[in-house]
C-alpha cells in the first residue's frame, strides 16, 4: 500500500490545515494516510494510522515539483491556495465531531454576532498583525451589523464549559492524548455557531467559519498593513465579506483561500 505521511505541528487549527491537505492528497492518489497522534483524533471522528517509518520529505510550498509522488512525508503550513485540493464538503465530513464531544459542548452559549480576537502569545511578535478592536467595530458599521450585539471571543477570556480545561498557557496546543488541554474547544464551537462571524488572521476562526453555518463571514484584509519593523501594537485593518482573505501577509506560504463548496 502506498503511503502519505505527515507530522502535524503547532496549534490545533494549523494542524487541521495540514491534515486536510495531506488527506486530500492521499485520497487523490489512493494512498494510506499516516499521522502523528494529535488532538483532532480526540475531537473528530478520524483515526488514521501512526507513521511507520522515515520517508522522503516533500515541502508543501514546492507542490508543483512533486505532485503525484507517493511514499513521501509532507511538511508545510498548507495555508496557500495550491494546498486546497479538498472541498468544504470534504472537510466537514472529515472533521465531524465525536458524539461525546458534542454532548460536552451543549452548554456553549449561542453568540449571534461573534468576533475572534487573536491575542495571547502572538501579540508583539515582529511578523504578526494584531488587529485592533476598533477595526471590528468599524467593520460592523460598514456592513450594517449591530456593533452593540458583537461578542468578542478571545483566548485570554475563554468560554468556560464543564469537561474542558482552559488553563493551558497556549490552550490551542494542550496535550495530544487527553481531553485536558481542549479548553479552547468551547471558544471554537461558539464561533462555529455564530450567525455572523468576524474572523481574525488566524486558522482558529478560519476553520470555525469553514465548519460552521454563519450566514455572513467577514475576514481581515492584511494587504498593505505593516507586519515588520516599528508599528502600533494593535493595527487598524479593513474587513471584507467572505472567508477567503489570506491568514498572513502574502508570500510563498500564504494566499487568498478560495475553498470550493463541493
Amino acid at each position: 500500500m502506498r503511503v502519505i505521511a505527515i507530522e502535524l505541528v503547532e496549534g490545533f487549527c494549523n494542524r487541521m490545515s495540514q491534515y486536510a491537505f495531506a488527506r486530500s492528497y492521499a485520497e487523490k492518489y489512493g494512498c494510506q494516510l499516516q499521522t502523528n497522534r494529535w488532538m483532532g483524533q480526540k475531537v473528530f471522528q478520524i483515526d488514521d494510522l501512526p507513521i511507520e517509518k522515515p520517508l522522503p520529505v516533500r515541502e508543501e510550498h514546492e507542490l508543483s515539483k512533486w505532485m503525484g509522488e507517493t511514499d513521501i512525508r509532507i511538511t508545510g503550513w498548507a495555508q496557500h491556495q495550491r494546498a486546497l485540493l479538498y472541498s468544504r464538503a470534504d472537510v466537514r465530513r472529515w472533521f465531524a465531531f465525536r458524539p461525546e464531544i458534542l454532548e460536552l459542548l451543549k452548554p456553549v452559549p449561542i453568540l449571534k454576532i461573534a468576533a475572534h480576537l487573536r491575542r495571547g502569545d502572538f501579540v508583539g511578535q515582529n511578523n504578526f498583525i494584531a488587529i485592533s478592536e476598533t477595526s471590528y467595530l468599524e467593520a460592523c458599521d460598514r456592513f450594517g451589523v449591530d456593533r452593540n450585539a458583537l461578542w468578542f471571543v478571545c483566548e485570554e477570556y475563554p468560554i468556560i464549559v464543564p469537561g474542558f480545561e482552559p488553563n493551558e498557557k497556549d490552550h490551542t496546543r494542550g496535550t495530544d492524548d487527553a481531553i485536558t488541554g481542549l479548553g479552547f474547544l468551547p471558544d471554537f464551537y461558539a464561533l462555529m455557531q455564530a450567525d455572523i462571524l468576524f474572523r481574525a488572521n488566524s486558522t482558529f476562526s478560519y476553520w470555525a467559519a469553514v465548519l460552521g453555518n454563519a450566514k455572513r463571514i467577514f475576514s481581515p484584509d492584511l494587504r498593505g498593513v505593516p507586519h515588520i519593523g516599528e508599528r502600533p501594537l494593535y493595527q487598524h485593518v479593513q474587513f471584507v465579506e467572505g472567508n477567503h482573505m489570506a491568514l498572513g501577509t502574502f508570500d510563498e506560504f500564504h494566499s487568498e483561500l478560495h475553498l470550493r463548496e463541493t
